[in-house]
């Protein structure tokens, strides 16, 4: 089995003050991530699309940016589009997909939206 196996399925599930919260792929999420800057690291709130996460305590992503300047395998999602409305985005932004982190699920603050499944 490999990790694009039920890649639509339910991806991640973890609690938080007694709360169970599910996530799907292609669900929007804020997550606090460490970004350097320049004065050494310094966490940011920044939207991802969850790509998979079997795996309880853990998500892969695929971090959002609004630095329209990426070239390469990105994809441009317009916040004014229906995908960027139903995606919760505040900017136009683009998901540059040779970024993926996984990251531990207690990092996922909330849900924002979720892109269309494909057809």
């Amino acid at each position: 089995m490999n990790i694009y196996d039920g890649l639509f399925e339910v991806a991640l599930s973890h609690t938080s003050r007694g709360v169970s919260f599910m996530y799907q792929k292609g669900d929007v999420v804020l997550v606090s991530m460490a970004e350097r800057g320049p004065d050494g690291f310094q966490t940011k709130r920044r939207p991802a699309v969850i790509l998979s996460g079997k795996v309880i305590d853990q998500a892969m992503i695929v971090p959002f940016t609004s630095n329209m300047a990426r070239q390469g395998s990105v994809v441009l999602i317009e916040m004014h589009s229906s995908e960027g409305k139903a995606a919760g985005l505040r900017l136009d932004s683009c998901v540059d997909c040779t970024v993926v982190a996984t990251v531990p699920a207690a990092l996922i603050v909330a849900k924002i939206g979720q892109l269309p499944k494909e057809q």
